[in-house]
């Protein structure tokens, strides 16, 4: 892949058409700029992460919910490693990221939700928001290789613990 590859400031408009097979004319047809096509492929990719995230969401009301879910996750994230880190980093570069934000927003609610059906109280935003952050940056980190293999198991039991303390009713 061309993105994780080179990254996205290295990426040019001219070289994606060409490895698109097609002429940057066209490439300009339908999308006016790159950050333009990298709006579009980030929106594209948290769409994705929110798909991985509502396949996930059912293991929460197993018995042992929190870890289940922690690790279908992590398995998903596994699948594409580089590619979040990537579209996750150019997003702070896109001029209007108003997509990527309802996406993130609907997440935010889904997890919310979810958290509500499995431990039968309410979750704000905030807190499914908190969550999030913390579960995409310890499975990024993970993925990239930035948590090291010795401590990848005492960053996915604080995960984890996480997940549970957020579902306890006491929190």
């Amino acid at each position: 892949m061309l993105l994780p590859s080179r990254g996205p400031l290295s990426l040019t408009p001219t070289e994606v058409a060409r490895r698109a097979g097609v002429s940057p004319g066209s490439f300009y047809q339908y999308f006016p700029s790159k950050q333009a096509l990298l709006a579009e492929l980030a929106e594209l990719w948290m769409q994705r992460h929110l798909e991985d995230l509502m396949v996930c969401l059912p293991e929460l009301r197993q018995p042992e919910g929190a870890a289940a879910f922690v690790y279908a996750l992590c398995e998903r994230f596994r699948a594409r490693p580089n590619m979040h880190h990537v579209l996750m980093g150019s997003i702070a570069s896109i001029e209007d990221d108003s997509g990527i934000r309802v996406i993130r927003e609907r997440t935010h609610a889904m997890l919310a939700d979810a958290i509500a059906t499995a431990s039968g109280k309410e979750a704000s935003p905030q807190q499914a928001a908190v969550l999030t952050h913390q579960l995409d940056s310890t499975l990024t980190g993970l993925c990239l290789g930035l948590i090291p293999p010795a401590a990848e198991n005492a960053a996915l039991t604080m995960l984890v613990r996480a997940v549970q303390s957020t579902l306890s009713p006491s929190a």
